[in-house]
This record gives structure tokens, sequence and C-alpha cells, in this order.
């Protein structure tokens, strides 16, 4: 009886042996197909970014962004294999990471990194890319001969350079647009950077010489309009021709008005005694000016009454100035004549001073 469960226990145990015998290669071969399809979609996955990188690549290169393109480029040679399928994009990954390689080393040499330059080289050449990269070898062999490269021209160095052209291009500008004090200045930091720069020298003494032309310029206009003045005034007044004569007679006519005026206020401004003694000119033209003023009896303002005196010489009877200036006048128009009335033959005048005799007192025809 105690025989049977373990004849069961042993049977049992066969079927379970038997069953994974059996069912074994099924599940072996399901995991190899998934993998393989993993695989497959990783691939065209790699091939597409493979190729977009590509595409990135060379336009950037078009755009002479070198550094860009060349990580493109190593991207592109990454994702896309050495295969059938993908055979001729990863040439043309290879060649353009070769390609933009070298134009990096070639501007890190103009930059003065020549470490760099040299880093970018070496990897172009390496077996993952392409060692027979002609290009690229012979730009390394320049780089490593002694000699070949200025390698004291270092990075701040070139930078310097580079300024001292750019002030330079500004200067030539400043200069061609005529404002030379700016021109000056730049130079000046030209040779701040390089004091030996014979084309900042040059431009200087290019200003100073368009200053000095400037300078004899402005010399030969201020002697020649200096001479033109003095020359201006030995000019003769130019005849008229062809005028009206309309303004002229209406002259005639206010001064024939003015002449009739002054003749009446000489008629009747009335002094009744002039007598002077030991009297100067000064004090005997006051005080005939002070009774011209207080006889005459026209109704004007207080300052139009009365007229102003000055001396005649001798008792010829000439005119007075009509400015009342204390020189006779030589002009014989009616409006300068002088009129000299008086009543009572003797007595004694308020006038200053005395004496037997004085200058004859003359009233002219200015109003005081």
């Amino acid at each position: 009886m105690r025989t049977i469960p373990s004849l069961r226990i042993l049977l049992l145990a066969l079927l379970i042996a038997l069953s994974q015998t059996l069912f074994c290669p099924t599940a072996d071969s399901q995991t190899v197909e998934r993998i393989a399809t993993r695989e497959v979609a990783r691939r065209k996955a790699a091939l597409s970014q493979g190729e977009a990188a590509l595409v990135r690549g060379k336009e950037a290169m078009k755009q002479k962004n070198y550094t860009v393109a060349h990580e493109e480029f190593r991207v592109a040679v990454t994702y896309l294999p050495d295969a059938v399928v993908s055979g001729k994009a990863h040439d043309e990954a290879v060649d353009g990471f070769c390609e933009s390689g070298i134009k990096l080393a070639e501007q890190k040499i103009a930059d003065g990194k020549y470490n760099e330059a040299e880093f970018y080289l070496t990897e172009i050449l390496n077996d993952r890319y392409n060692p027979n990269c002609r290009p690229a070898s012979d730009l390394l062999v320049k780089l490593r001969t002694p000699g070949y490269f200025n390698r004291t021209m270092g990075p701040k160095f070139i930078a310097k350079v580079e300024d001292v052209k750019r002030l330079l291009t500004e200067a030539d500008g400043y200069y061609a647009s005529g404002r030379y004090d700016l021109a000056f200045k730049k130079y000046e930091q030209v040779l701040a950077l390089d004091p030996y720069n014979t084309a900042a020298r040059k431009g200087q003494e290019k200003i100073d010489n368009t200053k000095y032309q400037y300078g004899e310029q402005a010399y030969n206009e201020t002697r020649a309009r200096q001479l033109w003045q003095v020359e201006k005034g030995w000019e003769e007044p130019v005849r008229q021709y062809g005028q009206a004569i309309g303004p002229l007679a209406e002259s005639f006519q206010k001064d024939t008005a003015g002449t009739a005026r002054i003749n009446n206020k000489l008629n009747t401004i009335i002094i009744p005694r002039i007598e002077f003694r030991d009297a100067s000119i000064r004090e005997a033209i006051d005080f005939l000016r002070q009774q011209a003023a207080a006889n005459d009896p026209a109704p004007r303002p207080r300052g139009k009454k009365g007229c102003r005196y000055c001396p005649a010489a001798g008792s010829s009877g000439r005119p007075c100035s009509r400015t009342g200036a204390t020189s006779p006048s030589t002009s014989d128009s009616a409006a300068g004549r002088c009129s000299t009335r008086s009543r009572g033959s003797r007595g004694r005048s308020a006038a200053p001073g005395r004496g037997r005799t004085g200058p004859t007192g003359r009233a002219c025809n200015e109003s005081g």
C-alpha cells in the first residue's frame, strides 16, 4: 500500500521533466525573434538619425559654421554604419568630418591655438574616421615642422593685431568723411597698441598736411577780404539814371514849409534888451537861448519853444550851424538864417558877466 504513493510521485516528476523538454525550444525561439525585432527597429532609428545629422552638417558647411558641421558629421558617422544599406551616406559623413575638421584646424592656427589644431587633425586621421585623409596629414606635418608656423604669435597677440586693423579701418573712414580730429585720435590708439605702426604715422602725416593746406587757404581768404575792404573805401557811388523826380519834388515842398515856419519864428521872437559885459561866448549863447524860449509867443510845448543860438564869425551875418555847435557854419541856406531884434539900446540884462560889448547874438533855425 505504501509503494503506490511513491510511484505516483515518481510519475509526476517524469511528466514535469518531459513537459519542460517539450516546451523550452519554443520559448527560446520566441526570445530570439523579439531581440531581432528590437535590433532592426533600433538600427532603422539610428539610420534616420544619421541621415538627419548628415543633412544638418551639409547645411552648416554651406553657412561656414565649421564647428557645428564637425559635430553633426561626427553624429552621422556614429549612426550610419559602413554597410550596404548606408554605405554611401557613411562615406559622405566621413568626408564631411574630414573637411570640416581641416577648416577648424586652419582657424585654430590663425588664432594661434596650435594644440587645438593638432588635436582636430589627429582625430581626423584616426582609424575610426579617415586615416587616409591626405589634406589632414599634410597640414599636420606642417604643424609639427619647427619654424613653419610662428608659434610666438599667441591668441593675445593675434587679437591685438585684429584691433589694430579695425582701428586703422575706422581712422581711414573718418579721414575720408572729413572728420580729421577723430581720425587722428584713432591713429593714436593704433600707436598705443603698436608703437612702430607706420600706417598710423602716415595717416597722421596726411591729416597734418590737409590741415596745413586748409590754414594756407584760410590765410589767403582773410588777407583777400581785408584788402578788399581797404580798396572798397576808394569806390565811387554809381550814378543812377532814369529815376522819377517825384520824391525830390516832395522833399523840396517839405523844406519850403520848414523854412516858412522858421522865418515866422524868427520874426515873432523879440528879446527886449541885450547887453553883455565880460561874458564868454557860451554864457551869451545860454542867455539868448533862455530869452528866446521865454519870449516865444507861439503856442507850442515848453520843450519846443525858442531857438538855438550859436556864435557867428565877426559881424558879417553868417548863419550858424544847424546843430548848435560853437563853430560858425558856412552854409547860406534859408533854414540856417539868424536874426537879432531888440528893443532899447542900453541897459542891463540878466546875462552873466560884465563888459562893454560881446559877440552878436543870433537866433538859429533849430528849436530847443
